[in-house]
């Protein structure tokens, strides 16, 4: 018996629920969810807080992806504001 790979027991039965699956009822075959596996689904989401686990796991990678690049994102806002603020010396010293 295989732990490893595409041949292990949790593959296998994988693959038999999907083969017996096809053979089940025409509704179970279908590519759309219906509107009940819909509202299930928004539901399940719901109750077990996936939607605000997923949103803290996604707030987290942008915090370390902004922590990671700051000095490079800090230099480059000044860089844009440098001429902005040149503009308005000059536009000040002309009136």
């Amino acid at each position: 018996m295989r732990l490893t790979g595409p041949y292990t027991v949790a593959m296998k039965l994988w693959a038999d629920a999907h083969t017996q699956a096809g053979k089940g009822p025409a509704w179970f075959r279908t590519d759309k969810p219906s509107a009940k596996e819909h509202e299930t689904a928004a539901d399940c989401k719901l109750d077990t807080g996936y939607v605000k686990a997923v949103h803290a796991v996604e707030v987290r990678a942008q915090k370390a992806a902004i922590d990671k690049t700051k000095k490079v994102l800090e230099d480059r806002q000044a860089a844009h504001e440098r001429p902005i603020t040149n503009a308005r010396k000059v536009i000040a010293g002309a009136s």
